[in-house]
C-alpha cells in the first residue's frame, strides 16, 4: 500500500543513473601462539554499494549494500556467508524524507539496524523524525527481522528556534527476545530462555554555537528501569587563532542483554572528565596533549597522552594509562608519503609496555606498511602489511589485498 501511494505521486520519468562501488580485498594471516602451533587463514570479501537515482522520478532513489565473506582455508560454520547491510527504497522532496527497507537509524536514543521504515519531515526549521520495524537478526540469520521477536520504534523533533541552541528531544521502544540456551554456557553455566531486556528511552539534547566556540549537552533517561543511562556536558573554545581547548564530562551505566558473553564480568557505571588542548605552532607543526580520569563505583583508572603532528606526513605520540587494571605505556608514530598523484605509502609502528601485576611488565610491538595506488578515478588497489609480537603470540602476520571499482552509468 506504501508503494502504490508512493509511485501514484511520481511525475514524469527522468534518465535513470546508477552509481556503484564493488570492492573486493583478500585477508591472509598467520599467527603463532606462544603455547601452540601456527594457523593460517585466508579470508576473502566482497562488498557492493549501489544507488540507483530516477526511478520515474528525480525524488525516487533505491540505495543498497551486501557484503559477502569466506575462508578459503578454514571454513566457518556459516562459510560462505552473504548478508545484506542495508537495502532501501527513498522518496525525497523539500519537506519529506521516506526511506523504506532494511536501514540504519540515528534518531537521538533511538539506533539501530532495522527492515522498517523512517520519515523525516521538515517546515520552519523543524524537523519531526518517525520510524519503526524489526530490528535484524543477529548471529547473520538470513531473511527478515520480526517485529514481535525483536523491534524498535521511536520519534524524535529537532528545531534550532530556542535563542541560537539546536534542541533535540526524542523517544525509542527498543525490546529483543535473546535466542535460547539449549545447553549450558561455556562461561555462564546458563540453560533456558534469558528474559527479554525492554527498553523505553527519552533523550534530550542540545548544542549552542558562538562563532568558533560550542557547548553541548546530552541526557538519555531510561523509563522502564527508572535511572539515567546517559548523561554528558562539553564546550570547545578557541582561546587564540592557534591555541583551542575542550573539556568534556560523559557519565554511562552499563546496558547488556543477558545472552552477551560481557553479562559475565563485573560491569559497573561510570564518569569520565577529559581535558584537550590543540596548538598550531606553525603551518607545519601542530602539538595536542589530553588528560582524563575515569571514576567507577568502586575503583578508578586515569589516561594521559601528547602527540604532534609535522605537516600532513608525520605524526608522533606518547599515551599512559593506570588504574584498577594496571598501567601501560605507549609510543607509536605514523608516516604518510606521496610518491606521486597516484601512488602514496603508509607506514605505522607502536611500542607499548604494560603491567598487569606490580612489577611485571609485558611488552608489545606492532607495525604497519601499506600502499595504495590510484590507477584512475574508477579504480584503487591498496596493500597493507600487519605484524605484531606480544607475550601470547610470538608472530601474528596478516596481509589485506583490495581493489574498490567505483561506476557509474
Amino acid at each position: 500500500m506504501l508503494l502504490t501511494v508512493l509511485f501514484a505521486t511520481l511525475g514524469t520519468a527522468n534518465a535513470t543513473v546508477i552509481d556503484g562501488r564493488l570492492t573486493t580485498s583478500a585477508l591472509a594471516y598467520e599467527a603463532s601462539p606462544t603455547d601452540s602451533a601456527s594457523v593460517t587463514h585466508l579470508r576473502t570479501y566482497a562488498a557492493l554499494r549501489l544507488k540507483v537515482t530516477n526511478l520515474g522520478d528525480r525524488r525516487v532513489s533505491l540505495t543498497t549494500y551486501l557484503r559477502a565473506t569466506t575462508d578459503l582455508s578454514e571454513r566457518a560454520g556459516d562459510d560462505p556467508a552473504l548478508r545484506p547491510v542495508s537495502t532501501y527504497l527513498r522518496f525525497k522532496d523539500d519537506h519529506l524524507d521516506l526511506r523504506l527497507g532494511r536501514q540504519y537509524l540515528y534518531a537521538g536514543v533511538g539506533y539501530g539496524q532495522v527492515d522498517g521504515v523512517r520519515a523525516d519531515y521538515r517546515i520552519a526549521r523543524m524537523r519531526l523524525t518517525l520510524h519503526g520495524g524489526a530490528l535484524v537478526p543477529v548471529y547473520g540469520e538470513v531473511g527478515l527481522g520480526s517485529f514481535s521477536d525483536a523491534h524498535l520504534w521511536g520519534l524524535r523533533l529537532s528545531t534550532d528556534r530556542f535563542a541560537g541552541v539546536d534542541v533535540a528531544i526524542s523517544y525509542a521502544d527498543r525490546e529483543r527476545d535473546p535466542l535460547p540456551y539449549k545447553s549450558a554456557g561455556q562461561y555462564s553455566g546458563f540453560v533456558g530462555q534469558p528474559e527479554s531486556v525492554h527498553r523505553q528511552l527519552v533523550g534530550i539534547d542540545a548544542r549552542r554555537r558562538f562563532g568558533v566556540h560550542n557547548v553541548h549537552g546530552r541526557l538519555d533517561w531510561d523509563l522502564v528501569s527508572e535511572h539515567l543511562r546517559r548523561a554528558e556536558v562539553g564546550a570547545r573554545v578557541a582561546v587564540h587563532p592557534r591555541l583551542s581547548l575542550s573539556a568534556d564530562w560523559l557519565r554511562r551505566e552499563p546496558a547488556l542483554f543477558t545472552s552477551s558473553i560481557l553479562s559475565v564480568f563485573a560491569a559497573e557505571g561510570f564518569d569520565e572528565v577529559t581535558l584537550r588542548a590543540r596548538y598550531q605552532v606553525h603551518d607545519k607543526l601542530s602539538v595536542g596533549a589530553h588528560v582524563a580520569a575515569v571514576t567507577y563505583d568502586t575503583d578508578d583508572s586515569q589516561r594521559l597522552g601528547v602527540s604532534a603532528s609535522f605537516g600532513r606526513h608525520l605524526t608522533l605520540g606518547y599515551s599512559r594509562s593506570q588504574g584498577y587494571a594496571g598501567g601501560s605505556d605507549g609510543l607509536s608514530g605514523s608516516l604518510l608519503y606521496s610518491l606521486s598523484d597516484k601512488l602514496m605509502l603508509r607506514g605505522q609502528l607502536g611500542i607499548a609496555s604494560y603491567e598487569r601485576v606490580a612489577d611485571d611488565r609485558e611488552d608489545l610491538l606492532s607495525g604497519v606498511a601499506a600502499a595504495t595506488y590510484r590507477a584512475s578515478r574508477q579504480l584503487s588497489i591498496d596493500a597493507q602489511l600487519q605484524a605484531m609480537r606480544n607475550p601470547a603470540y610470538d608472530a601474528d602476520l596478516r596481509l589485506l589485498l583490495r581493489a574498490s571499482w567505483r561506476f557509474r552509468s
